[in-house]
């Protein structure tokens, strides 16, 4: 079962709103929602905030709780590692987007400086 549905699954089961859930974990309750359908993956943070609202282990989250605690420690650092390749991909992202944006104004002034040649050699 994915993160979301266990953390839906557990969260009607204490018969607790989303809405709740979003106040006590500190989030937009848009973001809590997409963490339940699994449109987005919390922070290991997140994760344990949710799990102490919830009243569970975090690991409960993220796979069954009777796995050799090696293989559950190991499971936390790969799902904590994933979030940070996650992360510093978009930082990536935002910085082409950021060096684009500046791009688009550097051009747009050329075009207009372009422009005004040509309507001077019009003349």
């Amino acid at each position: 079962m994915l993160i979301g549905k266990k953390i839906r699954s557990k969260r009607t089961e204490k018969n607790l709103s989303a809405d709740y859930m979003a106040e006590q974990v500190g989030i937009d309750i848009s973001t809590y929602r997409k963490y339940e359908r699994d449109d987005v993956s919390p922070s290991l943070e997140k994760l344990k905030r949710i799990a102490d609202v919830l009243g569970i282990p975090v690991i409960s989250l993220i796979e069954s709780p009777d796995l050799d605690s090696s293989v559950r420690d190991n499971i936390l650092l790969l799902y904590n590692y994933n979030l940070q390749l996650s992360q510093k991909a978009i930082e990536q992202y935002e910085r082409q987007i950021t060096d684009l944006k500046a791009d688009k104004e550097y051009l747009k002034s050329e075009i207009t400086a372009l422009k005004i040649k040509l309507q001077n050699v019009d003349l």
